[in-house]
């Protein structure tokens, strides 16, 4: 059984910023928290009828 839905995203993405914008471990780890920060607050704009 293979890496499926969120988490693959989530390697992908990592990868991605590993490799394109030369990021290490902790680069990473502090984008993919703010990209996943991000997101829920745009849900909650969306909930809210505000986006």
């Amino acid at each position: 059984m293979g890496v499926r839905g969120p988490a693959l995203r989530t390697a992908r993405t990592a990868l991605r910023l590993s490799r394109d914008l030369q990021l290490g471990v902790a680069g990473v780890a502090l984008v993919l928290d703010l990209l996943a920060q991000n997101e829920a607050l745009r849900s909650r704009l969306r909930r809210e009828g505000l986006a």
